[in-house]
């Protein structure tokens, strides 16, 4: 079927199939579910008063947010797989699927922007839901595949930060924040190291897989944003820092649920009153070993990422240069 005889078919679709109905109704359906989220966890769980109200609403939300996130993940997933594959295998669907994703994003996070939330960083980023949103629809909504390059790097986005990464960190705040009284140190422990590598793993995937993807479309990507290119590569530069700082957040949150200390202690001195003598050096060793590992990972896709903005500048001096000419 031609691309316009799908628009055209498209355009008798019911509007409860739209993007504008779609995120309406995730608007609807992730106030739903926070407000009998709200009601269950308050029911069933023996703890629940003795936790701050401020953090009852934001995991009652991040709870509601997760069949949010399970429909974002079907949506991403086929694009994220054929993400490598020539784009002459990309179909309208595609873009509807691009579209129906972010729609559903924008709709429940401009719900989730409703309630209250200490970190600024996660606020803004947040906000990119709607922006997405409106960036594919006006950009990349020809349903060709002229859509493909940039939907296909926008989408990463989508999935390894908004659905894999959203879903693996709303399980540990819900250990820690609900579940920890309930449950053995032994389990506990467990638990949260289990998830927090698995973070740190899709971390690294995720970063790692948006800098091999703008490394092989390098040349319709950068082609397409010109001298505008230093805008994008850091958007997608800050997106990539605060993965890696939820990483490293949760990786230190863990160390000090292992170490039983707060927030105001030192790990270090922690380190020491709790394993003295050789244990103090060796266990200290471990945790230093892990953060080398932790930090080199980092690095890898750091180098990348540097390369990857150099060609950008690259690109945009060439373009000015052919403007100035």
């Amino acid at each position: 079927m031609a691309s316009a005889d799908f628009l055209q078919l498209n355009m008798s679709i019911p509007i409860f199939l739209s993007d504008i109905s779609i995120a309406a109704i995730a608007f609807g359906t992730t106030h739903v579910l926070y407000k009998t989220t709200k009601h269950i966890l308050k029911s069933n769980l023996s703890t629940w008063e003795q936790v701050k109200p401020s953090t009852q609403n934001r995991m009652a939300c991040e709870i509601a947010l997760l069949p949010s996130r399970a429909a974002m993940g079907i949506c991403c997933a086929p694009i994220v797989m054929n993400a490598f594959t020539p784009i002459s295998n990309w179909q309208p669907l595609d873009t509807y699927r691009a579209i129906w994703a972010c729609a559903i994003m924008a709709g429940s996070y401009c719900y989730d922007l409703t309630i209250e939330r200490a970190d600024v960083l996660s606020l803004i980023h947040h906000c990119f839901g709607p922006a997405m949103l409106l960036w594919i629809r006006i950009q990349f909504s020809s349903f060709t595949t002229n859509d493909a390059h940039m939907i296909r790097l926008l989408i990463s986005f989508v999935f390894f930060g908004a659905t894999m990464g959203g879903t693996f960190t709303t399980c540990i705040l819900t250990l820690l924040n609900l579940i920890k009284p309930h449950l053995s140190k032994h389990v506990l422990n467990t638990a949260i190291s289990i998830l927090v590598w698995t973070l740190f793993i899709n971390t690294f995937v995720a970063t790692t897989f948006g800098s091999m993807y703008m490394a092989v479309w390098e040349v319709p990507l950068f082609g397409y944003w010109g001298y505008y290119g230093l805008i994008p590569m850091a958007l997608s530069g800050f997106e990539y820092y605060l993965q890696w700082r939820w990483a490293f957040k949760f990786q230190t949150i863990y160390d000090r649920l292992r170490l039983g200390i707060g927030k105001s202690e030192s790990i270090n001195e922690a380190k020491m009153a709790a394993a003295p003598g050789r244990a103090a050096k060796g266990f200290g060793a471990t945790m230093k070993d892990k953060y080398f590992y932790l930090r080199c990972l980092l690095g890898c896709w750091m180098v990348s990422y540097v390369g990857l903005y150099l060609r950008v500048l690259q690109f945009a001096v060439r373009d000015v240069r052919l403007i100035m000419a």
